[in-house]
């Protein structure tokens, strides 16, 4: 078969450019010349020649050596001495690269308000971000035990971020028509007797209405007999907390398709499918579960095939080795998550960013307009995913149009005391300096106890402090009527507590600084109930934010409050260093 150079070009992945100065150079010349137009062609033996020549510069011989080892029928020593070379300058770069994991691998220092942060919240985790440029940071140690550091190739289970490569792997197998979306599931799981009312669309949708883990009521019954067993009636919240995430380790490791679908069988579905959205993981244990009988294949060969090799995602895979421990409060969580279209990926920052900029530039999400597309949830540009699994949070956030994608990892729960809550709140603009905190919205049942109030400026130096004697509080107040505002009902005016900077600070006080505000308060019971902050301006009292008492689950939203408004408009970007 003849080819033209720019035939011959094309198949082999180089410029036409580059094969006329091979020719020049005389280590590949064409097979002729054609005598009608002088076109250069090439044959099947010149195409092999070229693929050596490829070969040799892949290993970065000069090309001044590849004619001898074309022509050398004992090349070995040559070969030998390049492997040498090779191996030394993998050991550089090995070196090179530990290099920078360990000075990645140090906590960060941002500003002296985020240390004071970082003090009461005891957040441990990494970020990894890009937005024009690539940034990454930690805080704290992702091993303690063995004293591990996080960096952007340290391993950690993503747990419900494996249904984007589900959701990937189902779309590409619609695409080559081994699946189609509108098809009932019992045509692959014939064994479940709801397939025949719930499509793939709906299983990738979530609008399945299968029920979810903890609406079984075997988890149920099982949950409420192992902590009867292991938690004593003494245990405070940390123990019971990690008794909880120890049975639903044990509970996620059993917990796989087939034992869904026998569980499923004994059930209602929650609605008719279609209908309404319910997010529920279950839906890609059966997606994966649907994959793996199209295919023939194991659900990690799928993946590796569509996904991981082609990608070259080198550190994702199913079901390896971590170097990040989860931590529920001291207490390590070990044992990897079930490996199934719902979880058992394990991957690292690096590999999802690099996952993220492929779902940008394949286009995918160009044209959708559903609130949950491919295992991400969409609000305005922004698509993100957030996975809070057996003691490893995990967060992914993407907005393909400007190219901006981040990945925050934690692997322990951030709150300080299981009774404590600790809000920041910015101060700027406050022409006076006059401060009102106040108790706004309250649900029934919920209660505001601030046991200290503390301001300090942008150094992190404490300017003023006032902390109640024990046994009573700054501010009181407790809602046993429905949901209201804590004025309207209050009599004695324990709702709010007066600050006047300018008298406390006296010449010192400037309305062109920004100062911050750290309020301590027992949290009470487990209802929501708003605290903000109020300042003067123009003579008015304007209100300015507020913070919300959360149950424990929903600490992290805690700390990157206590982030974002501890450092508000002196602290831009939250990974640049000092």
């Amino acid at each position: 078969m003849k080819y033209q150079i720019s035939e011959l070009a094309e198949l082999a992945g180089v410029s036409t450019r580059t094969l006329r100065y091979y020719d020049n150079i005389g280590i590949l010349k064409p097979t002729g010349i054609d005598e009608s137009n002088g076109y250069r062609y090439y044959d099947e033996s010149s195409l092999e020649q070229l693929k050596r020549i490829l070969y040799y510069r892949d290993m970065e011989f000069p090309l001044k050596e590849i004619p001898f080892l074309m022509t050398e029928k004992n090349s070995s020593g040559r070969l030998t001495k390049r492997r040498m070379e090779l191996l030394e300058k993998r050991r550089r770069i090995d070196e090179q690269l530990a290099a920078l994991d360990n000075e990645l691998a140090k906590p960060v220092r941002l500003t002296k308000s985020f240390d004071r942060v970082m003090e009461m919240y005891n957040f441990i985790g990494c970020a990894h971000c890009m937005s024009g440029d690539e940034y990454f940071c930690s805080w704290a140690r992702a091993d303690y035990e063995n004293d591990t550091g996080f960096t952007p190739a340290a391993a950690f289970q993503i747990g419900g971020l494996t249904m984007q490569f589900t959701a990937y792997c189902v779309l590409k197998y619609c695409e080559k028509g081994l699946l189609r979306a509108e098809d009932c599931i019992d045509k692959y799981l014939p064994e479940f007797i709801h397939g025949k009312e719930i499509t793939i669309q709906h299983l990738l949708d979530m609008t399945s209405g299968l029920p979810t883990d903890t609406e079984n009521e075997k988890y149920s019954s099982e949950l409420e007999e192992y902590l009867s067993k292991n938690v004593s009636e003494q245990a405070d919240e940390d123990e019971k907390a990690a008794a909880i995430y120890k049975f639903n380790m044990e509970f996620q490791r059993r917990r796989n398709a087939d034992y869904l679908i026998d569980e499923f069988n004994s059930q209602l579905l929650k609605f008719h499918p279609g209908s309404e959205f319910s997010y529920n993981g279950n839906n890609y244990s059966l997606l994966g579960k649907i994959l793996g009988k199209v295919s023939g294949k194991s659900l990690s060969e799928v993946f590796d095939e569509e996904i991981f090799k082609p990608l070259q995602l080198d550190s994702t895979s199913f079901g390896g080795s971590c170097d990040v421990t989860a931590y529920v409060g001291a207490v390590p969580v070990f044992g990897n998550l079930p490996a199934d279209g719902f979880t058992g990926v394990v991957s690292t920052t690096e590999d999802l960013l690099k996952w993220c900029r492929f779902l940008g530039e394949s286009g995918i999400f160009k044209n959708n307009e559903k609130e949950f597309f491919c295992g991400f949830f969409k609000k305005d540009n922004t698509y993100s995913f957030c996975s809070e699994l057996c003691g490893m949070t995990v967060e992914l956030s993407a907005d393909f149009e400007k190219g901006e994608y981040s990945v925050i990892v934690r692997n322990r729960l951030p709150e300080p005391d299981a009774k404590k809550r600790v809000m920041y709140y910015p101060i700027h603009a406050c022409d006076d300096g006059k401060i009102k905190f106040e108790v706004w919205q309250m649900q029934s049942g919920s209660a505001v106890k601030v046991t200290s109030v503390r301001i300090f400026n942008e150094k992190g130096e404490t300017v003023y402090s006032e902390k109640a004697p024990d046994g009573e509080y700054i501010i009181n107040v407790f809602n046993n009527g429905g949901v209201r505002h804590a004025a309207d009902f209050s009599v004695d005016g324990r709702y709010f507590t007066e600050l006047d900077l300018r008298k406390i600070l006296g010449s010192e006080y400037s309305s062109e600084e920004n100062y911050y505000a750290e309020v301590i308060a027992d949290r009470g019971e487990p209802y929501d109930a708003q605290l903000g902050l109020v300042y003067m301006s123009g003579g008015e009292w304007k209100p300015m934010y507020f913070n919300v008492f959360y149950q424990r689950e929903m600490s992290w939203s805690l700390f990157m409050e206590a982030l974002i408004n501890s450092t508000a408009e002196s602290f831009k970007n939250p990974l640049t260093k000092e």
